[in-house]
């Protein structure tokens, strides 16, 4: 992990004055910016998601569902947590 200098380091310069009006430079970043290019975009959109315990003791993971949907629910008994974190950090580790 970095600390906040060393992020600051590697950031580019900005390509405008801090002193210019914020309007004109929305203006022209609205302009030149495309939301397909997935180079720039890091993050898509997706559902609210919540984790909690039912009243049974199982770990819900529950994702909002869209205008249409209904939300989606995934159940875990508690045995099996570790596994299922074990799985998560292999995949994120990869």
């Amino acid at each position: 992990m970095t600390d906040s200098t060393e992020a600051q380091a590697e950031l580019p310069p900005l390509e405008h004055s801090v002193d210019e009006p914020a309007e004109r430079v929305e203006a022209e970043d609205d302009r030149d910016f495309d939301w397909r290019d997935t180079e720039a975009v890091i993050i898509e959109e997706q559902p609210k998601t919540a984790c909690y315990w039912n009243p049974m003791g199982q770990v819900v993971l529950r994702q909002r569902g869209g205008p249409c949907d209904e939300d989606a629910f995934l159940i875990f008994n508690l045995e099996h947590i570790p596994a299922l974190i074990f799985a998560l950090k292999q995949m994120v580790e990869k």
